[in-house]
């Protein structure tokens, strides 16, 4: 699994990363003996914007280079999976049991790639791609643009064929998730909708996408400059609230959060507040999982709420991974253009 947010192009979230980043010699000596020691070399690389994890290796995209994917089995050599991915844009890399899915460098269609061999299969678009991709059973769920917006939402099989769209929105979407119930989507007014993925029947309109909320804080144009991130499950909408309260930076103080709701819609409800950041929001299993770029940790909690338990991890911010037994990131290390980081592990 892999945890996805809003782009991190901007220099708000840089500057956040830089910070943790730069703490990571002094955090070093707390963070192993949190980890797990690594069995043979050192792995050092360039820090990435996207990582993954299975049973057997760890995945990950180069942010330097040309798009390089690479993977780092558990025990034994890295190797060089391929490359052509776009590097730009967080949530535009995903992964499932065979494959590596991705937006490809020129943002127009989407490329797979064998997770053994690292044979590459393009699946044609066409048109200009906006935001992350999702995984749903066959399907790659994906935004696309028509004109300046982003205000599509479609559904593309997994072996290439004819893209459909299942969502439209009249101005930009900010931010969405999808599954095998639906897709939810956080529109550029701040209100959150719904709607099937399901083909129509045969001469039967699509029924109409349903209002679940309003969130109003994250709309464009809000008195108080925000960043909001989605995430659902089969149950809940989780939304991730990152006031700005000068420029780009993020608040000095506390002031992030996360709401949710039920997905059929209700009201909002705080599960997490008074947080420094929230970035790379996920859901596995029973657990809601972020980076705190500020504090410099990965954050998890019981998704219906609880305690709040964190792990040192300077370099979540660029990138995190949920493994199936352990958690995966990369730390900074002495060279300014973060082109020598190493790979940590901790046990969950």
């Amino acid at each position: 699994m892999t945890a996805d947010s809003p782009a991190f192009s901007s220099s708000r979230w840089r500057s956040a990363a830089r910070l943790a980043l730069l703490s990571g010699a002094v955090s070093s000596l707390f963070a192993a003996g949190l980890s797990r020691a690594q069995p043979g070399p050192q792995i050092v690389a360039a820090c990435p914007n996207w990582i993954a994890a299975d049973g057997a290796a760890a995945y990950f995209l180069s942010q330097f280079d040309d798009g390089s994917l690479h993977k780092q089995p558990l025990d034994g050599p890295g190797v060089l999976l391929g490359r052509g991915c776009t590097r730009m844009a967080e949530g535009s890399v995903r992964m499932d049991r065979d494959a590596i899915y991705c937006i490809d460098g020129n943002w127009q269609n989407i490329l797979r790639m064998d997770k053994t061999s690292g044979g590459q299969t393009l699946l044609r678009v066409g048109k200009p791609l906006r935001g992350s991709i999702k995984l749903v059973g066959e399907s790659v769920v994906f935004g696309m643009a028509e004109g300046m917006d982003w205000n599509r939402l479609a559904v593309l099989p997994k072996q290439g064929g004819v893209p459909r769209v299942v969502a439209s929105a009249m101005g930009s979407i900010q931010s969405f998730d999808a599954d095998s119930h639906g897709v939810v989507w956080l529109d550029q007014a701040g209100a959150v909708w719904s709607a099937s993925l399901a083909a129509p029947s045969p001469g039967r309109p699509s029924p109409p996408p349903r209002k679940l909320n309003d969130a109003r804080v994250c709309a464009q144009g809000a008195r108080v400059a925000t960043d909001c991130g989605l995430v659902i499950d089969g149950d809940f909408v989780f939304l991730s609230v990152q006031p700005r309260c000068a420029g780009n930076d993020p608040c000095p103080k506390p002031t992030a959060r996360i709401e949710r709701m039920g997905r059929g819609g209700g009201g909002w409800v705080s599960v997490a507040f008074s947080q420094n950041s929230i970035r790379g929001l996920q859901i596995e299993g029973d657990t809601v999982t972020w980076a705190d770029c500020i504090a410099g940790t990965i954050a998890r909690m019981p998704r219906r709420g609880g305690t709040i338990r964190a792990l040192q991890a300077p370099g979540a911010c660029w990138a995190y991974a949920v493994g199936e037994k352990e958690y995966f990131w990369f730390n900074a290390g002495q060279k300014l253009d973060w082109s020598d980081c190493t790979l940590q592990r901790s046990r969950k």
